[in-house]
């Protein structure tokens, strides 16, 4: 597996979103063009009714864009799915896992500081424990963090949710 912690590790609602789009784009080459009806739902037109006839000359309705659409989404799943892990990787990933959670709380700003006004005593330091949760190693190792419990447990919707990290 080659540094699976710098690419982006897709979560169960993106890879759901995705293969929905994935659909759809196989509609739009195979079954014609798709197009929304009011409920939400998707209408194909016959290939029949998808000839058009410009200049005297008839050609289907088929759109490269949604060819190079379904490119697109069918190499998003392939870089984004969480792959599989032998025991050293998901052991390396566990321990930064631990480490993580470990290290957030410390720099997270605690639940209560998020409804201080400005006048309340504290404010001073919850604006400095954001400022530490929007920094740069922050955000870094919370992607990290992230992307390691999304290939721990692909089939969690809530794996890499730091807000269950967040002190009171």
């Amino acid at each position: 597996m080659n540094t699976d912690t710098q690419r982006k590790i897709l979560s169960v609602r993106q890879r759901q979103k995705l293969q929905a789009d994935r659909k759809v784009c196989e509609r739009e080459l195979n079954g014609g063009v798709v197009i929304p009806t009011e409920r939400g739902g998707i209408q194909a037109i016959p290939e029949r009714l998808k000839l058009r006839i410009e200049g005297g000359m008839e050609t289907l309705g088929h759109d490269p864009a949604s060819a190079q659409r379904l490119r697109n989404i069918d190499r998003a799943l392939a870089d984004g799915s969480p792959g599989s892990l032998s025991d050293s990787e998901r052991s390396a990933l566990e321990k930064e896992r631990k480490e993580f959670e470990e290290w957030a709380p410390k720099n997270m700003a605690p639940k209560k500081m998020n409804s201080l006004k400005a006048k309340d005593d504290g404010f001073s330091k919850a604006v400095d424990a954001a400022m530490r949760e929007h920094s740069p190693e922050f955000t870094s190792r919370a992607d990290k963090y992230q992307n390691a419990m999304r290939q721990l447990d692909p089939d969690n919707p809530d794996a890499g949710n730091i807000e269950g990290l967040r002190p009171n």
